[in-house]
């Protein structure tokens, strides 16, 4: 999903994870002016979190990638997924109802979906 929203806000897909570990770091989508000056750096960084090669430090399911945005969680390069402490659980002591998941997977998707609409349209 993460690959989907760099490319819808880019025009350009990220480079593959093996290309990226052989030729250095991908530039973070927050690191870009021209992406900071269009979209928060909230969302930015998600994405870009989500672009990780390091499978642990990517968001871990779309549950924990909406609860993040939802809280307005500043994700950062520093911020990892293994450190334990650091997470916040979904919802404490309820399961999560499958219409949850269907919510957050359409959010996200339409959120993509914008995302291409505005690039082709504007």
């Amino acid at each position: 999903m993460g690959g989907t929203l760099a490319k819808a806000l880019t025009d350009a897909a990220p480079p593959k994870a093996m290309d990226r570990m052989r030729r250095g770091p991908h530039i973070p989508l927050a690191a870009r002016a021209d992406m900071v000056t269009r979209y928060s750096a909230v969302f930015l960084g998600s994405i870009d979190k989500a672009l990780v090669v390091e499978e642990s430090e990517r968001w871990q399911n779309a549950g924990e990638w909406l609860a993040a945005l939802q809280r307005r969680n500043t994700v950062n390069q520093g911020f990892s997924m293994s450190d334990r402490s650091a997470r916040t659980p979904l919802a404490s002591n309820k399961k999560i109802k499958p219409m949850h998941w269907i919510l957050a997977g359409c959010v996200i998707l339409g959120l993509g979906a914008w995302a291409m609409i505005y690039l082709f349209v504007v």
